[in-house]
């Protein structure tokens, strides 16, 4: 066997070695060390030698459960295949485990899916949603309260709970979205909010060894605030420790909003068990941060950003879910405040060239050859790429493609977007499923987008700026590159596109104009 295989497989035996000894959750530093060294040898092989790693991975299934469980995380990062992400499910279904654990392993394999979108099909999406709904079952069955949902027509219709799954800072996309709701709520509707933060994303409760476990930023600070002041507003706020999912506490939150008895909830985000538990009793209207996919299917409603397909109208069917669960509306973001204002030179671009950006917290996952290439092609001498956020593989895929290396510049992260829109032409996207508040800033300074159909992005381009796939995009890019009037057009409805995706005001309360509506109808 080849020395770098031989010590890649070294590698993961120490780890399962920890799981054996149960050290795992205890030495996490080491572990999280020995996981980086198995990523950099994969990502460091060619492609020939990380076949015979996966084929080494593969021959160490079937030792024990929870080794298995944590060899299947391995390859469904390393090699993302959705049968292994199955596999997964089906062990924790078999076997012994608390509804706290699956929610664990369910939230951390979601994340997976959510970075490698290509392998989601309609069968890992069905077992996913039934694997939630066991889950969120065993919570309710748990919790054994007896309140049971008042009539629309009971509940204080001038007050409305807003529930966040994380809530940490203005700079932070999710955060900002929970405030312009409650905004909107109470400057606008003159509604009377109570804004909770149930700080349960990607929560770490019942956690057992997973590959590459992912954790959330959490502000302990906010414990001591009974309210947060945003604008010129003071928004009443709550925040939990970060040990949810737990029963007293969801119980004790159950009793704190049925005694408040308002209109509905506002779910901000995607399955949070909390939120499912408390749907029970109260109506909750789940705002997606992803709104191009179907992320809170035991919420009574939950909005989407576009139109629904087949695939997504047979996946509520057989879930028994009616199609009047989903309302389609627009996902909007307000910008943050530009600060700073660059010259190429500053950003180490040049002048005489039509450049493309690029713009992503995870490239390294999201940047493929082909999209590299697609890039390259297109742009020949006439362009120049600019990489913006995470890509910590950018050096390595340079010296991969010679061509990348004289046209393109890694921006790293950047604390003022806008400021570097202002000296890019086109904004271009790779297939991902994340994305969409990045599109957002770069059509408000009048770059017309190119992406794919699927994911946020699509969403929030609309369909004037989404091709087929990146033969379409290469032809695109020189479209644009090559003719100004088809530029200057599109960059006239980059723009007009930008101010409907601003107009949280308007388009945030047809949905819950619509949302309402159902309720009093029942439906």
């Amino acid at each position: 066997m080849e020395r770098r295989i031989i010590y890649f497989i070294k590698k993961v035996n120490l780890v399962l070695e920890a799981i054996e000894e149960e050290t795992f959750i205890r030495d996490v530093g080491v572990i999280s060390e020995l996981e980086n060294d198995i990523k950099d040898r994969f990502n460091k092989a060619d492609v020939e030698v990380q076949h015979m790693m996966i084929d080494e991975i593969k021959k160490l299934l079937g030792d024990s459960t929870s080794k298995d469980i944590y060899l299947l995380s391995l390859l469904s990062q390393l090699a993302p295949s959705s049968e292994a992400i199955e596999r997964i499910i089906d062990i924790m279904e078999e076997g012994d485990y608390s509804w706290v654990t699956r929610n664990y392993v369910y939230q951390q394999i979601g994340h997976t899916l959510f970075i490698h979108c290509e392998i989601v099909n309609k069968s890992v999406n069905i077992k996913m949603a039934r694997f939630y709904r066991r889950i969120v079952n065993d919570a309710k069955r748990a919790c054994a309260m007896d309140f049971v949902k008042r009539p629309y027509e009971e509940r204080n219709k001038d007050l409305v709970i807003v529930l966040a799954s994380q809530l940490i800072k203005l700079t932070h996309g999710p955060t900002k979205t929970s405030l312009d709701r409650c905004y909107t709520l109470i400057h606008k509707l003159h509604k009377k909010v109570f804004l909770i933060n149930s700080a349960d994303t990607l929560s770490l409760v019942g956690a057992i060894p997973l590959f590459n476990i992912q954790m959330a930023n959490y502000m302990s600070s906010n414990l001591n605030l009974d309210k947060i002041n945003y604008k010129d507003i003071a928004i009443p706020f709550i925040q939990c420790d970060d040990v949810l999912p737990n029963v007293p506490d969801i119980k004790a939150l159950a009793e704190f909003v049925y005694k408040m008895n308002p209109a509905y909830i506002v779910k901000i985000g995607g399955d949070s068990v909390l939120s499912d538990v408390l749907n029970e009793y109260v109506p909750a209207i789940t705002i997606s941060l992803c709104p191009s996919m179907l992320t809170s299917i035991e919420s009574d409603y939950q909005v989407i950003g576009r139109k629904l397909n087949d695939m997504e109208i047979d996946f509520l069917h057989t879930l028994h879910k009616p199609l009047d669960h989903v309302i389609t509306g627009v996902f909007t973001s307000n910008l943050i405040e530009q600060k700073k204002n660059y010259t190429r030179a500053q950003l180490n671009l040049p002048e005489d060239k039509f450049i493309l950006i690029v713009v992503g917290g995870r490239l390294e996952v999201e940047v493929t050859q082909e999209f590299l290439v697609t890039l390259v092609d297109a742009i020949g001498d006439k362009g120049f790429i600019a990489f913006a956020g995470k890509m910590e593989n950018y050096e390595a895929w340079i010296e991969q493609i010679p061509e990348l290396k004289e046209r393109s510049k890694f921006l790293g992260f950047q604390d003022d977007m806008l400021a570097v829109l202002d000296q890019c032409d086109l904004y271009v996207n790779p297939i991902r499923s994340g994305g969409g508040t990045s599109v957002f800033e770069a059509m408000s300074k009048g770059l017309p987008a190119v992406t794919t159909k699927d994911g946020d992005v699509a969403v929030g381009a609309g369909e004037d700026f989404v091709v087929a796939d990146y033969n379409e995009m290469k032809e695109v890019i020189c479209h644009y590159i090559d003719d100004p009037d088809f530029y200057q057009s599109q960059a006239k409805k980059a723009i007009a596109r930008s101010k409907r995706l601003c107009d949280t005001d308007g388009e945030f309360i047809k949905i819950l104009e619509e949302a309402e509506r159902r309720m009093k109808k029942g439906i």
